[in-house]
């Protein structure tokens, strides 16, 4: 009896230690080896304009026990997004979380962008999910060709931007024979654009030089991408001239000129010369010039200092641009001593 009584007595003792011994061990085993598949998940969708991006993550529940047998489950987590290792948002939650946000395609700049979703359990466990889209916010832009101009004129042409949400789409910019003449910023993806819209004035052909120039238009994308394009326009501002031929009675030289439209000022000038002597100039506002001699030099020809033979008149005419033509004419003086006309008679050949 004594015997099976220290038994009884040993076997009494060592089951609770054996108990707890189990549910500690146990307890351990579950509280640091359950995890269930932490993950995340990311998904951009397009790649211009409005882009969506949806994230979310899955979180392992984990059971954690005391020494007492007291247990309890924990399925907390977190998930962060990075939009080309930067930071861009997150949420949290148990069991699981879920962030989004539309991304604005036409302020990323070009090339390749990743973004990241990472999942955060309660254990410290990370899973991270991957994906990328590529951004190409290259403008188109057109120019219409003017050609040949003359007076005010204008010029025209297109571009097309891709879509921004927060915002302006682009800009253009104009350059005249590589002078800057102004810019403007536009909303919308497909763009007429105009040259007087944008600096305010018509262009004038009268105050450009002879020949061909180069008009340059670059479009700016929002995001800083930019196309360039050039075309010309021809100027021939080359003016006319004729000498109708001698007023006899009057003692005047009579002719015309035709000019091209300046809008900025006088349209030319006219100059006369007799027998290669420079008589003197004036300026004309005005394309279609009748010109008389004596408005321009400010006198009447002195016909009584003539001697009977030959001169040589000759007009220029040269356009506020530089551009000139020349017309000359031979003038026959007969013995009554002034200018032969065929529309009008020599007045007296006496002499005071």
């Amino acid at each position: 009896m004594k015997s099976a009584d220290m038994k009884r007595c040993k076997l009494t003792i060592l089951y609770p230690i054996i108990s707890l011994l189990f549910v500690a061990v146990f307890c351990c085993f579950i509280g640091t080896g359950t995890a269930y598949a932490t993950s995340a998940s990311i998904n951009v969708s397009g790649n211009e304009g409005a882009i969506p991006l949806n994230a979310s993550a899955s979180f392992s529940a984990y059971e954690h026990c005391d020494n007492l047998g007291n247990c309890s489950i924990n399925n907390s987590g977190s998930l962060a997004i990075y939009q080309d290792n930067s930071y861009i948002g997150g949420s949290s939650g148990n069991g699981g979380a879920n962030w989004s946000t539309t991304l604005d395609g036409g302020v990323m700049s070009q090339g390749t962008h990743t973004f990241v979703a990472i999942a955060y359990d309660s254990n410290g466990v990370q899973s991270p999910s991957t994906t990328s889209i590529t951004i190409d916010n290259t403008p188109q832009v057109t120019i219409n060709s003017p050609g040949q101009v003359e007076g005010a004129f204008d010029i025209t042409g297109t571009a097309t931007f891709k879509p921004s949400t927060t915002g302006t789409e682009g800009s253009i910019y104009i350059y005249i024979d590589n002078s800057y003449c102004g810019s403007k910023t536009y909303e919308g993806t497909n763009i007429t654009w105009v040259y007087s819209d944008i600096t305010g004035r018509l262009l004038d052909a009268g105050s450009y030089s002879q020949g061909a120039h180069t008009i340059t238009v670059t479009a700016y994308a929002r995001n800083g991408k930019s196309t360039t394009t050039t075309s010309t326009f021809t100027i021939d501002n080359t003016p006319t001239i004729t000498i109708a031929g001698a007023d006899c009675s009057a003692g005047d030289i009579l002719g015309n000129a035709i000019f091209k439209v300046h809008v900025g000022g006088v349209e030319g000038t006219i100059a006369i010369y007799i027998n290669g002597s420079y008589k003197g100039a004036k300026s004309y506002e005005g394309t279609n010039i009748n010109w008389k001699y004596s408005e321009i030099t400010g006198s009447m020809l002195s016909l009584a200092t003539w001697e009977p033979g030959q001169f040589t008149l000759k007009a220029v005419a040269t356009a506020i641009n530089g551009a000139s033509a020349t017309a000359e004419k031979m003038v026959n003086l007969p013995d009554c001593g002034c200018p032969e006309a065929s529309s009008s008679s020599c007045p007296s050949c006496d002499k005071e």
